[in-house]
C-alpha cells in the first residue's frame, strides 16, 4: 500500500512539473526530480516482494509461476514504455500527455491496494515453507523508434523466457542448472550484441541478438531469486531477494559512474550520422568490457557455485514427518 501511495505521490509531482501555471521554469527540474525520487522510494518495497508474495500465497509447485509473473510485471510496464514514448512524445510540448499518460496506471494500482489488500498472509499457509518462513538533451540526436523497439524486443522475449523457464523450474526443481546454463548462453548473446552493434546497417541482427539476449538473460531473474531463497533458508524471502537486487543496483551504479570514462569521441569516419557539434561518444570499448564482465561472472558462477536446495529439503523432511506421524497413529 506504502508503494502504491509513493508511486502516484511520484507520478502526481512529476505531472505538475510540465504544468503551465507553475510561475518559474526553473522550478520544473527540481520538482521533475523529487517526483522521480517518489517513485525510486517506492521501488524497493515492490520488487524486494516477488519472493515474499510466491512464499506466502502459493504452494510450493505454483512458487516459481506466482515469483516469474509478479517480478516481470516491472519489465512489463518498461515494455510499454520503450514502445509509447517515442509514439507519444514527438515535440516538447507532448511531455504532459506522456505523463499523464503514465500517471493513469499508478492512480489504478493505487486505487486496487487500497480496495483490495486485506490480508497480510492467507489464514492456512500453502506451504510447509510459509508456515516457517521468517522472514546529450533530450529531444535531440538520434531518432529512439528503433532504440525503443530493441527495449520492447528485449523485454517481450524476456517476459516470454521467464514463464517458460519459471514453469520449468516449477516441476523440475532445476533452479541451479537452470541459472547456470541460461547465464552462460547470456553471456554469449552479449558478446553478440558488442559485436553486431559495430556493423553498419544490420537492425535485424541488432533485433535478433537484442531478443536473444532478453530472452536468454530476463529468465535468469526470477529463476535466481527463487535460487537465492534456496540456499538462504530459512533466512526471509524478502530478504535474500533485497541482498540481491541491492548488489545489482550497486554495480549499476558503479558501471554507470566508470563506463562513460572508456567511450570515445566518435570520428566523423567511424560514425554513420553526421557528428554534430556536440560530440557524440563511441560505446564500443564500454560494451565490450561489459561482455567480458559477464562472461567472466557466468564461468565463475557455472563452476564455483554449488548449493543444496535448503527450503525444498526442508519441506520434503516436513511432509515425512508428518506421513510418518499419520501412520504411527493409525
Amino acid at each position: 500500500i506504502l508503494s502504491s501511495w509513493l508511486n502516484l505521490a511520484g507520478c502526481a509531482v512529476q505531472l505538475l512539473s510540465v504544468a503551465f501555471f507553475i510561475p518559474h521554469e526553473s522550478w520544473k527540474f527540481p520538482l521533475l526530480m523529487v517526483g522521480q525520487t517518489l517513485g525510486a522510494f517506492a521501488q524497493p518495497l515492490v520488487l524486494f516482494s516477488p519472493t515474499k508474495l510466491a512464499a506466502t500465497w502459493f504452494p510450493e509447485q505454483q512458487r516459481a509461476t506466482a515469483n516469474m509473473i509478479s517480478s516481470m510485471a516491472n519489465p512489463l510496464g518498461i515494455l510499454f514504455a520503450n514502445i509509447l514514448s517515442p509514439l507519444l512524445v514527438k515535440k516538447p510540448s507532448s511531455m504532459p500527455v506522456l505523463l499523464g499518460v503514465y500517471a493513469v496506471p499508478a492512480a489504478i494500482a493505487c486505487f486496487l491496494t487500497m480496495v483490495a489488500i486485506r490480508h497480510k498472509v492467507p489464514p492456512t499457509p500453502p506451504s510447509a515453507g510459509a508456515a516457517n518462513s521468517t522472514s546529450e538533451p533530450f529531444f535531440t540526436g538520434i531518432k529512439m523508434t528503433f532504440a525503443g523497439l530493441c527495449g520492447a524486443l528485449f523485454i517481450v522475449f524476456g517476459i516470454l523466457g521467464a514463464f517458460v523457464f519459471g514453469l520449468y523450474v516449477d516441476r523440475t526443481k532445476k533452479f541451479m542448472e537452470t541459472t547456470k546454463i541460461n547465464f552462460c548462453l547470456t553471456a554469449f548473446a552479449s558478446i553478440g550484441f558488442a559485436l553486431v552493434s559495430r556493423l553498419r546497417d544490420q537492425p535485424y541482427g541488432l533485433a535478433v541478438v537484442c531478443s536473444l539476449f532478453g530472452l536468454l538473460g530476463f529468465s535468469i531473474y526470477p529463476v535466481g531469486m527463487e535460487l537465492g531463497v534456496e540456499c538462504s533458508y530459512p533466512v526471509g524471502e524478502a530478504t535474500s531477494a533485497g541482498l540481491i537486487f541491492v548488489s545489482g543496483q550497486l554495480q549499476g551504479a558503479l558501471f554507470i559512474l566508470l563506463l562513460p570514462a572508456l567511450a570515445q569521441p566518435v570520428t566523423a569516419d567511424g560514425s554513420a550520422c553526421q557528428v554534430g557539434v556536440g560530440a557524440a561518444l563511441d560505446w564500443t570499448i564500454p560494451t565490450l568490457v561489459l561482455a567480458a564482465i559477464c562472461s567472466l561472472e557466468a564461468c565463475c558462477f557455472a563452476l564455483l557455485f554449488h548449493t543444496e536446495y535448503k527450503r525444498v529439503n526442508a519441506e520434503d523432511d516436513e511432509v515425512s514427518s508428518a506421513l510418518l506421524q499419520g501412520a504411527a497413529t493409525e
